[in-house]
C-alpha cells in the first residue's frame, strides 16, 4: 500500500507504466517522462486511449523540462516532470470516472466493459445500485454499431472509442435522460 510515486520511468515503456498506475489508488505522484509524451497527454485535441485513460484518472500537470544532456546516457528526446494528482470523482464528474472504467478494462468486450463500467460508476458515485439489466438496457439505447460492441476494447481505434464515449456523455449530463431506468435502479 502506498499513496505517492516518485520516479524517472524508463522511456521505452513509460506508455504501459502510466496505464498501470492508473490501476492504483495513490494521491500524488511526481514523474520524469519523455516530452513528447508528456505533451500528448495535456494536448486536448488528441485522441488517443491512454490520454482519455490518463486525463480521466488524474489532473496532469506539466512542472518542468528537463534536457536530455542531464542524463547519462543521453537519450533522445528531452524529458518532462510531470505532476499527477488522483482525481477525486463526484456526481458533477461521474462521466470522468466511467471513461476510466471502461478504458482499464482492454480485454473484454466494448458490451460488456460498457456494462461494467455503468454498474461501477452508479455504485461508486451516485451510491445507487443498478442492475445487470438496466445497465444493458442503456447500452442498447445508445444504439452503438453491433459488430464495434463485439470487438475488444485494445483492438478499437482511439477514435471509435471517443464516438462511443459521445453517445454516452448525455446520459450523465442529464439526470432525466433515461427515466425508464428506475425500474433498474435498486
Amino acid at each position: 500500500e502506498f499513496n505517492k510515486v516518485i520516479g524517472n520511468l524508463p522511456f521505452s515503456i513509460c506508455d504501459s507504466i502510466l496505464k498501470k498506475l492508473s490501476r492504483y489508488h495513490f494521491d500524488l505522484g511526481v514523474v520524469t517522462i519523455p516530452k513528447s509524451l508528456a505533451m500528448k497527454i495535456k494536448d486536448e485535441n488528441l485522441v488517443s486511449k491512454l490520454t482519455l485513460l490518463l486525463n480521466s484518472t488524474f489532473e496532469i500537470r506539466l512542472l518542468s523540462e528537463v534536457p536530455r544532456d542531464s542524463f547519462y546516457p543521453i537519450p533522445s528526446t528531452d524529458a518532462m516532470i510531470v505532476k499527477l494528482l488522483r482525481r477525486k470523482y463526484s456526481e458533477s464528474n461521474i462521466f470522468l470516472y466511467f471513461v476510466k472504467e471502461v478504458l482499464l478494462q482492454e480485454d473484454k468486450k466494448l458490451k460488456n466493459a460498457l456494462v461494467e463500467a455503468l454498474i461501477r460508476s452508479w455504485d461508486k458515485i451516485l451510491k445507487k445500485k443498478l442492475t445487470k439489466r438496466g445497465a444493458k438496457e442503456i447500452v442498447r439505447a445508445a444504439e452503438i454499431n453491433k459488430d464495434l460492441l463485439e470487438e475488444k476494447i485494445a483492438s478499437i481505434p482511439s477514435e471509435k472509442i471517443f464516438e462511443v464515449f459521445g453517445t454516452f456523455k448525455p446520459i450523465f449530463s442529464e439526470s432525466d435522460s433515461l427515466p425508464q431506468l428506475k425500474n433498474f435502479i435498486v
